[in-house]
């Protein structure tokens, strides 16, 4: 792995601990803002990370009812996780809403 991409894999994960802490802490806004910018960037992690945020943005858009966001996070988090029932089901949820 190169120093850039050291750099920005390290960056990366510093952003969605930002963002992660952010929701813990019931900083919606800023947690809200933290996953939409690493949304985009999560093609070269992992199956569960990227479940994990996508996941997480769509109950946040939920809850500032957001519906197609949120629809098109849990659909980002089945795909990227296909075998989680969970994920399943929030997406199967929002779709007959």
């Amino acid at each position: 792995m190169s120093n850039f991409a050291a750099a920005a894999s390290e960056d990366l994960g510093s952003l969605i601990k930002q963002a992660l802490g952010a929701h813990q802490q019931g900083k919606v806004e800023e947690a809200l803002a933290g996953y939409e910018k690493v949304a985009p960037l999560l093609g070269g992690t992992s199956e569960q990370i990227q479940a994990t945020i996508h996941s997480n943005l769509g109950a946040l858009y939920m809850q500032q009812a957001e519906y197609e966001k949120a629809q098109s996070s849990f659909k980002a988090a089945a795909t990227a996780q296909p075998s989680n029932v969970s994920l399943n089901g929030y997406y199967s949820i929002l779709l007959v809403s």
